[in-house]
Formats: structure tokens, sequence, C-alpha cells
């Protein structure tokens, strides 16, 4: 495992090295709403025509978005069942 400052570059190891770079809760990083040097940093670590993909909790919606229809959402649609959780605005995808 490596610790590693997100508005420093990468360290040079890791430029260029991946196809696909996930990130999740960066929202609690962002300093002035600036994700600029973020994208930069986060870009650097990727191979040529590699993905970045980034993702945020939306805790008000509480709801599941899906790129796919036929995909099922059964199983989620069940834990918040189970666990009180209510649907947000848009409501569960089905």
């Amino acid at each position: 495992m490596h610790q590693w400052d997100i508005f420093q570059p990468p360290p040079a190891e890791f430029m260029g090295s991946f196809d696909v770079v996930h990130v999740r809760h960066l929202h609690l990083v962002v300093k002035d709403n600036d994700v600029v040097s973020i994208v930069k940093n986060l870009r650097a670590l990727l191979k040529p025509n590699g993905y970045l993909q980034w993702d945020e909790v939306n805790p008000e919606a509480k709801y599941i978005a899906k790129t796919d229809p036929a995909v099922s959402t059964r199983a989620l649609d069940n834990l918040f069942m189970k666990f009180s959780i209510p649907k947000g605005k848009g409501g569960a995808a089905k």
C-alpha cells in the first residue's frame, strides 16, 4: 500500500501505469471547489486511453443509478427496505 497526497504529482513509478483509476469520496478533500489539480494528477496515473472513474455518494438522494436498464437492483432494493432507508427523489431504478 502507498500513501500519496492527491494535490501533488504522483510518484514517478506510478505515472502512466494504469488502465483504470477508480476514486471515491474525494469530495471530502476538494479545496475551494477546485478539482483541476486533482484531475490532472489522477490523469497522470493513466496509460494512454485509460479511464478515470470518479464515484461519489449522494447521501440525500439514496437511489440506484444504473447504465443498463436490464441489470436487476433487487438486492439493493431489499437492503433499502431492510434498513428502512427512504428512497430519494429519483427513486430506485427498476
